[in-house]
């Protein structure tokens, strides 16, 4: 007997819509998408076209208005708040374009920092941010603080930092 195939990420009919009445604007409109583990997906379109909203909604950042979004067979809409953000923390990980990174702190610490609300002791954080460090070619760069580094270093550090907790899904 075949075992069922997981599906990874499923989009049914999903919509936006921001605002209510005579002011509503509908940035998403019925998005149907499937992405399979291990395939890369590029969000592309002119500005105002829905991919910051589709990408949120990915992310379990916001939800949308109506829809169905499964994540390995999990109906993300139905989910609470709390449940979507413990998803995030578990198995999302994000490269932001604005870095997002804590300036006063060093390469490694902010590596380490979703490592940490994940519960890794710290011996084991820090070997796992080393080497995500050493992945991005920022190894002699650990102690540095992000407001010290360059834009394309920042920009690894935040790579680092995202492929350290080995994501189910980037994004």
């Amino acid at each position: 007997m075949q075992e069922k195939i997981q599906d990874f990420i499923v989009l049914k009919d999903v919509r936006k819509t921001y605002g209510k009445g005579e002011g509503a604007f509908e940035a998403l409109k019925g998005v149907d998408l499937q992405i399979d583990k291990g395939e890369f997906v590029a969000l592309m379109g002119p500005s105002g076209s829905g991919k910051s909203s589709l990408a949120n909604i990915l992310g379990t950042l916001d939800v949308g208005t109506s829809g169905e979004y499964l994540f390995c067979d999990v109906d993300v809409f139905r989910l609470t708040q709390n449940e979507r953000a413990l998803l995030r923390r578990n198995y999302i990980g994000f490269i932001f374009q604005g870095f997002n990174l804590l300036a006063r702190t060093t390469a490694l610490e902010n590596v380490e920092l979703p490592l940490m609300y994940r519960g890794v002791k710290k011996a084991e954080r820090e070997e796992i941010a080393l080497n995500a460090l050493d992945k991005v070619g920022l190894k002699e760069w650990v102690s540095h603080t992000s407001a010290k580094l360059s834009g394309g270093q920042q920009q690894r550090v935040a790579i680092a930092r995202a492929i350290a907790s080995e994501p189910l899904f980037l994004l």
